[in-house]
């Protein structure tokens, strides 16, 4: 709560950081995930091909 209160007065100071700094765990957990499912698929179609 403490971090909202201090987003909203700053305003246009405070948004452009937060995303900044948010976005790239978020791109990394989406790329590994992304990765992951298409090993899984890969796999799948190894199996089922053999």
């Amino acid at each position: 709560m403490l971090r909202a209160e201090t987003r909203e007065p700053l305003g246009s100071n405070a948004d452009p950081s937060p995303p900044a700094v948010i976005l790239p765990p978020l791109s990394m957990d989406l790329g590994l995930l992304l990765i992951s499912v298409g090993v899984v698929n890969l796999w799948r179609m190894r199996e089922n091909a053999s």
